[in-house]
């Protein structure tokens, strides 16, 4: 998994043009701070993450910016930081995305090792179970993750890494911008029943998309009439 940045490091990852975030919509979590995030330049990102790497204690900081002239996004973060701390890191985390290429080297070291990708999606399996149906009970707490992991390993290699509905080569790997559609993803044969071993298999991130809620046998029968009105030609087989 990534490991934490030192501030050397986050330096050597500045953006030169902030990255939009997808929390610009209503009702956002992060909505009440948009504007404080959005009116941060380049060099105010910068020069906060220098009083961040210098000022360990809020209250420190504060006391050395207050006689000081910094700009208004600078003094309002500060504010934040000595009113709440985790609103403050919430904001903080949002303003390092947008300014840094924190997020590309996340996914790098993600992609480094397959391993993370099965604990990843062990983790999401019990957070669904947990939610919406009873927990496979040789799947729960820190041991049950360990015994998932293995099995949908197991399960990847016995299905020769292929979607058991396409038939498609699966990936394990994360994209740093956009969907990708030919990974691996978990989904329950039955959507009325939980994630456990009979009733779950590993398809394409498309797949599990197109079919969502329906049972396969209807999914099946839907594919096949769309496939029978629209043939197929060279264009549709070969897009590149």
């Amino acid at each position: 998994m990534s490991t934490p940045l030192r501030y050397r490091d986050r330096k050597e990852l500045f953006r030169d043009k902030p990255r939009e975030h997808s929390w610009r919509k209503k009702n956002s979590p992060m909505s009440q701070y948009y504007e404080l995030i959005a009116s941060f330049s380049k060099d105010d990102y910068q020069v906060y993450e220098g009083l961040m790497h210098r000022f360990k204690r809020p209250s420190h900081m504060a006391a050395y910016c207050a006689p000081r002239t910094y700009s208004k996004p600078i003094t309002n973060l500060v504010s934040l930081r000595v009113q709440d701390k985790y609103e403050h890191m919430k904001v903080l985390m949002a303003l390092r995305h947008r300014w840094t290429n924190i997020h590309e080297r996340g996914i790098d070291e993600f992609n480094k090792n397959s391993d993370n990708f099965w604990v990843d999606m062990a983790k999401r399996i019990q957070k669904r179970n947990i939610n919406k149906f009873e927990v496979y009970e040789d799947w729960e707490g820190p041991e049950g993750l360990l015994v998932l992991v293995e099995f949908l390993k197991k399960m990847y290699e016995t299905q020769n890494g292929r979607c058991s509905l396409s038939n498609e080569k699966m990936q394990l790997l994360k994209l740093k911008s956009g969907k990708n559609y030919s990974m691996c993803s978990p989904d329950r044969k039955n959507s009325l029943k939980g994630y456990t071993p009979t009733n779950l298999w590993l398809v394409t991130f498309w797949a599990n998309q197109m079919k969502l809620d329906t049972p396969k046998n209807e999914f099946i029968r839907r594919i096949h009439s769309i496939a029978t009105v629209h043939k197929l030609n060279k264009k549709l087989l070969n897009p590149d």
